[in-house]
């Protein structure tokens, strides 16, 4: 399939996603004049859907909210078509106040609206399918297990489609974003079906009332999100700012460190790393020549080989930069990475037990860091072809190199095309 047929088939689907939505909001529109008792909880999911929508959590791959919890509740209270109205309705009231990663364009709101509309519908079904029903006859916990279901479902139906999408639209690969984030999500569903119930049975007895704890518990989970996403954020942010003070002393390793680290995170990615890992090895390989700044200036940038009293220290930076790392309790889960990324893949106690003690995000730093110093001018050699490169991590492939990070640089390639399915789903 190419180019042209795959964004038509995208546009398709989006299409009947639209067709869906619509329908939900048609349907909670006819709901709430049929049943005006009902409006007031409608408003309610409204409100909150919008709340946690606008409050979604900034993170380094895009956005993160609670806002599917308030979809799952609304389908146990209202049912499915309501619940979809009310997605599309409160998503749409956000796009217009508010624009982020997932509503920076009309076609980006476009393309996410749809596909969380769709989602929503078929997690519905799914509570449907289970056995779910509404809960405003009370609830009990024979309901429990549907509503686990549909949370812990919602995640990978969720991701496929944004998969499907990004396939049909960038032309990446589907298991792999698929994957990618689903290891890295799949937590926050089993969060959401443990909030859930407890807000479906609190519904169930306070109605109005129970839905203003759960709106308080939301608030919490979204706020331990935003914790940990700052947390994150502290690190790399802090990584950033190291490599910045290792580039003042010497440019050159500034500017090698930089490639390494988007070198890494390209291998990483080929390999099935997720979102969290790439981020932690991002950032490793950023920091893994930080301990030069103990390197005296002139064995750091000798314009000629280096004798063997320079080597030695030279070599103490992977020591050093590990030492350093390991008194900052942000940084201290980088620091062994660091020091291994010298590390050789085999060694004279034999290859299994190498290979099992070294860390495979060193393995990987260590590929990316002499594939980048080979290809790189240095102060006393120019650069080495790429061809020439490879060949001579191919050669060394199996003992100072591990085979499977070599292989998985030689299949990268350029970075994968944007599209305007930004953010994580929600």
């Amino acid at each position: 399939m190419n180019s042209r047929d795959r964004q038509l088939a995208a546009y398709v689907l989006v299409a009947a996603f639209w067709v869906v939505a619509l329908a939900g909001v048609a349907l909670a529109v006819a709901d709430s004049v049929r049943t005006p008792s009902s409006l007031p909880t409608v408003l309610a999911f409204l409100i909150m859907t919008g709340v946690f929508t606008y409050l979604s959590i900034p993170t380094a791959k895009g956005e993160l909210s609670v806002a599917a919890l308030v979809t799952f509740l609304s389908i146990c209270v209202l049912g499915p078509w309501p619940a979809v109205g009310i997605k599309v309705i409160g998503t749409l009231g956000v796009a217009l106040v508010r624009r982020s990663l997932i509503f920076r364009s009309l076609r980006a709101v476009v393309l996410n609206t749809g596909m969380w509309a769709a989602t929503a519908f078929l997690a519905a079904m799914g509570y449907v399918l289970a056995g779910g029903r509404v809960v405003n006859s009370g609830f009990t916990v024979w309901l429990v297990p549907p509503f686990v279901v549909m949370a812990v479902a919602y995640t990978p139906v969720n991701l496929f489609i944004y998969a499907l999408l990004k396939a049909l639209l960038d032309g990446q690969s589907l298991p792999r974003v698929f994957m990618d984030r689903l290891q890295r999500l799949w937590i926050n569903a089993l969060i959401f079906a443990l909030v859930g119930v407890v807000g479906e049975a609190l519904y169930a007895q306070l109605h109005l009332l129970g839905l203003l704890v759960v709106f308080a518990l939301m608030l919490a989970v979204r706020f331990t999100f935003q914790l940990y996403a700052e947390t994150q954020r502290f690190r790399s942010e802090m990584a950033g700012v190291l490599a910045e003070v290792l580039a003042f002393k010497d440019p050159y390793t500034g500017e090698h460190s930089a490639r390494v680290a988007e070198l890494a995170v390209r291998i990483a990615r080929e390999m099935g790393f997720d979102e969290l890992q790439q981020e932690k090895l991002r950032d490793s390989a950023l920091l893994h020549d930080i301990g030069k700044v103990a390197v005296p200036d002139a064995v750091l940038v000798k314009p000629g080989p280096l004798d063997e009293g320079e080597w030695k220290a030279m070599e103490r930076h992977v020591d050093v930069g590990g030492d350093l790392l390991q008194h900052s309790p942000h940084l201290r889960e980088l620091a062994g990475l660091v020091r291994a990324h010298h590390t050789e893949f085999d060694t004279e106690e034999g290859r299994h037990a190498a290979a099992a003690a070294l860390p495979l995000e060193a393995r990987i730093i260590t590929v990316a860091d002499a594939f980048d110093a080979m290809t790189s001018d240095r102060p006393y050699r120019k650069a080495l072809p790429e061809a020439e490169a490879v060949r001579r991590l191919l050669a060394n492939s199996g003992r100072q190199f591990d085979p499977t990070v070599v292989q998985a640089l030689l299949r990268t390639m350029g970075p994968p095309s944007p599209s305007d399915l930004g953010g994580r789903p929600a």
